[in-house]
């Protein structure tokens, strides 16, 4: 009966490694865990500034022309990489002096994702919450029929729509729908959600200034920006442009994200070495780099020591693997491809019809 209770993945390779210990590896990460400033300032700001002039740009060029297209796709991936430096903020942030505001600044606040909106992303490295309806960043995929991952090609459409109105309009009527409607909007429009199940908690007291503060800058921008094309400084095809970019970038952020995991959990709560378990590192694909920055593709590695600064991911990652035995746990995680992640998430989903079947017999 306890088997049952969980995806047929994690019994079959909880049996086949060994116990999750990792304090003997400890002293040989050590050197691994301090961030270079320098890298982090000039890889962000080059990846924020570049992808906004190449906004421009498209805005700038023939409608349909190469040049437009060219500089769309090219800016979606270095706004991309900007913005999974929110993911660098929030676990680094503190020994950064200085850039999780030049996060809000340079990228956050224009564009629409500003650091509050990431702070679940605790209730994810959380042992207690993920994989269960309380983690936003995690949907049960692996129960998923195949052809729901071309869904996304449809619905990430909405989602630029949907931050123009959430920071155009929304922050000026914050003041008058009331203390229930405000704390709505918290918990149903405030996260960077996978797991549309989510509700986050009601703020607290220095969460809601810096929600009011947040909201406010965004809302400042986006205003000026308006302003900007109202008065035909800027282009109104700005507006188009920077929406489908938008759209470009979280589809690359949504087929990097089913890879990071093998999503097996039916929401429930698991141990620590089955959180691990159902974690990936993407080892091979060298020409899929865009799709994994900022060190993303060592996912497993990053759950292990949270941490650890993207820069050092890699190097890490193979002086771990030389010393770990052959049964330990993190070897299971390691995929040579992107394209076996996603055959084992196909994969999986067979299991999960067979694991359901067992919980109703």
């Amino acid at each position: 009966m306890v088997e049952k209770q969980y995806h047929r993945f994690l019994v079959e390779q909880g049996k086949q490694t060994g116990e999750l210990v990792l304090s003997q590896y400890m002293g040989i990460m050590t050197d691994f865990h301090e961030p270079n400033p320098v890298l982090y300032w000039v890889d962000f700001l080059a990846s924020s500034l570049i992808g906004s002039g190449l906004l421009y740009l498209a805005a700038l060029s023939p409608n349909a022309s190469f040049m437009q297209m060219a500089s769309m796709i090219i800016s979606a991936i270095l706004l991309y990489r900007s913005a999974i430096f929110v993911h660098e903020a929030y676990h680094l942030g503190l020994r950064l002096k200085g850039f999780s505001l030049a996060y809000n600044l340079m990228f956050g606040f224009l564009h629409k994702l500003p650091t509050y909106f990431y702070r679940p992303h605790k209730d994810h490295h959380n042992v207690h919450t993920y994989g269960t309806i309380n983690d936003p960043e995690y949907d049960t995929l692996a129960s998923y029929p195949p052809f729901t991952l071309i869904i996304p090609l449809l619905t990430m459409a909405m989602f630029p729509p949907f931050l123009l109105i959430r920071f155009g309009v929304v922050p000026v009527l914050l003041p008058f729908i009331g203390e229930k409607g405000r704390l709505w909007v918290f918990a149903h429009c405030s996260t960077l959600v996978m797991n549309l199940k989510y509700n986050r908690k009601p703020p607290s007291p220095r969460e809601k200034k810096e929600w009011y503060i947040q909201d406010g800058c965004c809302f400042l921008y986006n205003s000026v920006l308006i302003g900007l094309m109202i008065t035909h400084i800027l282009p109104w095809k700005l507006l188009g442009v920077w929406m489908f970019t938008m759209y470009l970038m979280y589809l690359l952020n949504f087929y990097r994200v089913v890879v990071s995991h093998r999503y097996v959990s039916q929401h429930q709560q698991l141990d620590r070495k089955q959180q691990i378990l159902d974690s990936v590192t993407v080892e091979g694909t060298p020409y899929l780099f865009w799709l994994f920055p900022v060190g993303l593709r060592y996912h497993t590695l990053h759950h292990l020591f949270p941490l650890m600064p993207y820069h050092n991911l890699g190097k890490a990652h193979k002086v771990l693997v030389n010393a770990l035995p052959e049964n330990h746990p993190y070897r299971i995680t390691l995929d040579t491809s992107y394209s076996e992640s996603i055959s084992k998430l196909v994969e999986n989903y067979s299991f999960s019809r067979q694991t359901n079947k067992g919980r109703s017999t």
